[in-house]
């Protein structure tokens, strides 16, 4: 059976992209392209992966080939990350065609377990819970799950814009904050700061900070720091935009 390098190499790529997009660690990414490499025939394997590019560097019958690609923003799915591993660890076996890698690399991208009124609900009952750990009453707390689904539609507009992550948490922070207290203002027995900190919960990079001490542990320090930069900026432009409604509220 022939195999078309160059394409070959491309799905490759692809796969190790969806598995850093879904959040693998880097020593992961770059362990199971490796792996895939050597099982097809490719010496001197070179990948180097971290959360903005992914470059891989391999021989083949003589021919170096030089492949890089930017990765898109990090969108933690454990489920797609689980199925890719599998994925990974069959061609390693069984080195299928390009076809077959092509069509479950779809089907995975393609994975939906939950339809959007689930995930609502799980947004609505988190945002809610966490407004009564803070001490909110029920009112707060239908509030607060309100706005969380508000939350999370609005991030996921902006995203779909293309708007830089940073303006995409502040607009989206600042508009949530600017309803809970215009909602206040209009005769509602709610506690704004309450309301708020339930809906934080939600986007708080706890998993993408995470993600960076395991980077670090595993002597990934470049990736490392550069997903700490990414989980502290977050961070930031989340008390940017819900310090900007409070201020409002004043």
């Amino acid at each position: 059976m022939t195999i078309d390098t160059d394409k070959l190499m491309e799905c490759i790529m692809t796969i190790g992209e969806r598995m850093i997009i879904s959040g693998a660690e880097v020593y992961r990414v770059e362990d199971s392209l490796t792996r895939i490499l050597s099982a097809y025939g490719f010496t001197n394997i070179n990948v180097f992966a971290v959360m903005p590019v992914i470059v891989i560097c391999a021989e083949k019958t003589g021919k170096i080939y030089n492949l890089a690609r930017r990765v898109g923003e990090q969108q933690n799915d454990m489920e797609k990350l689980r199925q890719l591993n599998s994925l990974s660890r069959y061609i390693c076996e069984n080195t299928p065609d390009i076809e077959y890698i092509e069509k479950k690399t779809e089907e995975i991208d393609n994975i939906r377990i939950y339809n959007i009124y689930i995930k609502n609900l799980f947004y609505f009952l988190s945002a809610a819970s966490f407004s009564c750990i803070s001490g909110g009453t029920p009112i707060d707390m239908t509030v607060s799950g309100i706005l969380g689904i508000f939350l999370i539609f609005t991030l996921n507009y902006l995203r779909n814009l293309k708007i830089n992550r940073i303006f995409t948490l502040i607009i989206s922070t600042a508009l949530t904050g600017v309803i809970a207290v215009l909602i206040r203002r209009c005769g509602a027995d709610i506690n704004t700061e309450v309301v708020i900190m339930g809906d934080i919960i939600l986007i708080i990079p706890g998993l993408m900070l995470a993600g960076a001490v395991r980077d670090l542990f595993n002597g990934d320090t470049i990736a490392g720091l550069l997903r700490l930069s990414e989980a502290a900026l977050s961070g930031f432009a989340i008390a940017v935009g819900f310090a900007l409604a409070l201020a409002f509220s004043y």
